[in-house]
């Protein structure tokens, strides 16, 4: 459905005392991590309802760029399914962890809010953004075809 991709660094205040990137670090970016791509996409904030089959599969050091890709796979009524890929390095050849995450999108108070109704307002704000460009383009147009006059 919808990609997003984080980068982080790993530096020595993430360390476990083996010297590997602890692994309550990961999970920690990879909950803020869908959490921002969940807020992306439907404009509200959400909670962590379930973290399924979260696997470790490599160790991550000391200067390792982790990325984490989070790719919404499912939208219910106030719930984004959402899997999560994480990589070290610069092309993303080794996989470290992979995982599911189930957000609910909450409201002020807490409680759980549709999401539907709020794509639906992210949808109406990009086309916004998008006739706000056309309109911007056009109206260069116009002023350099007068200019040409």
């Amino acid at each position: 459905m919808k990609k997003f991709t984080y980068e982080y660094l790993v530096m020595p205040k993430h360390l476990n005392p083996a010297g590997h990137l602890f692994g309550g670090q990961l999970i920690s970016w990879i909950d803020e991590s869908v959490y921002m791509a969940v807020k992306k996409l439907t404009l509200r904030d959400s909670v962590t309802a379930s973290i399924k089959n979260f696997d470790f599969l490599n160790g991550a050091n000391v200067n390792d760029l982790i990325h984490i890709d989070v790719e919404i796979s499912e939208v219910g009524d106030s719930s984004c399914t959402c899997h999560i890929d994480a990589f070290k390095g610069f092309d993303k050849k080794n996989k470290i962890a992979d995982s599911n995450f189930v957000m609910v999108t909450v409201d002020d108070k807490g409680e759980p809010k549709k999401v539907l109704s709020s794509i639906d307002m992210a949808t109406k704000i990009s086309n916004q953004q998008e006739e706000t460009k056309r309109v911007a383009y056009r109206d260069s147009c116009i002023s350099y075809a007068n200019l040409k006059l």
